[in-house]
This record gives C-alpha cells, sequence and structure tokens, in this order.
C-alpha cells in the first residue's frame, strides 16, 4: 500500500481580503476560473490575485497587512515570503512609532499643514478669484484631512487612494510635498517599497518641511528593500548629516550596517552595528545590532 504524506507551507495559515478599490479579481484555485474579489474573502496559497488600473486590494496575511497596487497579477503564495521577510525585521515596529506620530488623529501636525492650504490661498494677488480658490481649498483640506485621519488610523490603502485622488487633481507637490510623503510613507508600510521610493523623493525636495526627516529615512529603506543598496547608503548618510533627530539616528546608523552587510562588505557593516552597540546600548536596536555581528 502507498502512502501518501501531505507537508504543509511552514507558518502558512491564509489569507483574507480586507479592502478593496476598483475592479479586482481573484483566481481562488488557479485554475483560470476568475471571479469578483469580495471583502472577507479567504484565499489560499495557489489563490492568484489580479488587480485593475487604478485598483488596489488590502489581505491579512498571517496576522500581516500588505497591500497590493494596481495592474498587478500576483499569486498569493508569493506574498507569504514578503511577509516572512519582514517579520525577520523586527526593528521595523520600532521605526512604525514615529511614522504613527507625524500625521493624523490626534496630530497637531496635521493641523498645521491644513492650515497652509487656507495660507497659501489667501496670498494670492488676485482676490477677486478668492472666493472661487477657497472653494477649491476648502475640499482639498477636507480630502487632505480625510487622508490624514486614515494614515493617523493605521488604513494606509485607504489613505493610500485618498492620498492619490488628492495629487491626482491638485498634483504630487500638492502642500509642498506633504501628500507625497504620506503617501510614500504609507506605501511603506504595506510592503509597496517600489512604490514608495517616486513619492518620497518628490517629498524629499522640500528640505524645510516638518516630514523631510521622516520622509529621508523612509525613502533610504525602501530602496533597501528594493535591493538599491548604493541610493540607501547615500540617504542614510544624508540623514546622519542633516537631521537633529536623535530617536531615529540609531536606525540609520543600523541600516547602514544593513546595506554593507548585504553588499558583502563586512568591515563597514561591524563598524556600524558596533556603533549603534556603543552609542546606543539602551535602545531597541542593540540587541538587534547584536545579532547582526554574530551573523556576520
Amino acid at each position: 500500500m502507498i502512502m501518501l504524506f501531505f507537508v504543509p507551507v511552514i507558518g502558512f495559515s491564509g489569507a483574507v481580503i480586507l479592502y478593496r478599490s476598483g475592479e479586482c479579481s481573484v483566481d481562488l484555485q488557479g485554475s483560470g476560473n476568475w471571479e469578483k474579489a469580495l471583502i472577507d474573502m479567504q484565499l489560499m496559497d495557489r489563490s492568484i490575485i489580479r488587480t485593475g488600473e487604478n485598483s488596489s486590494l488590502e489581505l491579512d496575511v498571517n496576522g500581516d497587512v500588505i497591500s497590493i497596487g494596481s495592474s498587478k497579477t500576483l499569486l498569493v503564495k508569493d506574498l507569504f515570503g514578503t511577509v516572512q521577510t519582514r517579520k525577520k525585521q523586527k526593528w521595523l515596529k520600532g521605526l512604525k512609532k514615529y511614522t504613527m506620530n507625524i500625521g493624523g488623529k490626534g496630530s497637531g501636525q496635521s493641523d498645521t499643514a491644513l492650515a497652509g492650504v487656507r495660507g497659501a490661498l489667501a496670498d494670492k494677488d488676485e482676490l477677486e478669484w478668492f472666493d472661487e480658490e477657497d472653494e477649491e481649498g476648502a475640499k482639498l483640506a477636507s480630502a487632505y484631512q480625510q487622508g490624514m485621519v486614515l494614515f493617523g488610523n493605521g488604513e494606509f490603502t485607504r489613505a493610500i487612494d485618498t492620498f492619490r485622488s488628492v495629487m491626482d487633481t491638485h498634483g504630487e507637490d500638492t502642500l509642498d510635498g506633504a501628500v507625497a510623503i504620506h503617501m510614500g510613507i504609507a506605501l511603506f508600510n504595506v510592503m509597496r517599497f517600489d512604490e514608495a521610493v517616486g513619492y518620497l523623493q518628490t517629498g524629499i525636495k522640500h528640505s524645510d518641511s516638518e516630514f523631510y526627516d521622516i520622509a529621508l529615512i523612509h525613502l533610504a529603506l525602501s530602496q533597501y528593500f528594493i535591493h538599491d543598496y548604493n541610493n540607501s547608503i547615500e540617504g542614510l548618510t544624508a540623514f546622519l548629516q542633516k537631521s537633529n533627530s536623535e530617536q531615529l539616528k540609531p536606525y540609520a546608523l543600523f541600516m547602514l550596517g544593513k546595506n554593507y552587510k548585504e553588499m558583502g562588505n563586512k568591515n563597514e557593516a561591524r563598524r556600524y552595528f558596533s556603533e549603534v552597540n556603543r552609542r546606543y546600548s539602551n535602545s531597541e536596536l542593540a540587541q538587534e545590532a547584536g545579532q547582526e555581528m554574530e551573523d556576520l
């Protein structure tokens, strides 16, 4: 008698659709039979996801939230590798608390940016158009505020859709890059690193922005995750030279070590990991840096 043994995929439990915008479809069995993607739909490792133009999906994958952008066709099984890679980066949880402090619910910074909408309009010379522009400004402020509340609540895919709508109407440089910065960080948090890069590059053109530091470090980290190590190193080095944020500096040093490690430069990697241990021995990253050195 022949006995068959089925070995489950380690760490696999399933994926569930949390949010959908636009035309999205799913081939549940991977057999070529497509159906409309629905909220709370349970997916299997062999399921295939397809998003249309200007569409997106948000999934819960083994307890982690991941987002799929427009015009993508992906095998669900491949998403588990992405999630597992992120789970290994425990330091990301520490960075996220700074992300959530840059705007949204309960943040005065979003109020400052919203006030800037009206302020920019009030500076117009053609005051005869003020009423019309003020109405447009009110619509912009309302849409931006909606995106910021979603961002502050951690509803990043919904925030992405809202920010995209704002930029489609007013341009990517709206509010001196503040919308692009929040868009980029929202994309980063749902692991759409390649898309995050372009928006964050737009945002950091405004070096006087209150969001500049957090945008610059998220740009460098996004570049790390898409294996653009040289540009990531350049951005992290610039961050250390320009930033006064002592809370974020250990992350920059740690990620410089990670970049050099990936590039095979063990000496430089060890130098930066050692600096994290020496300068920030009481930080949450010190243990991570020590582990990285052991693995060199």
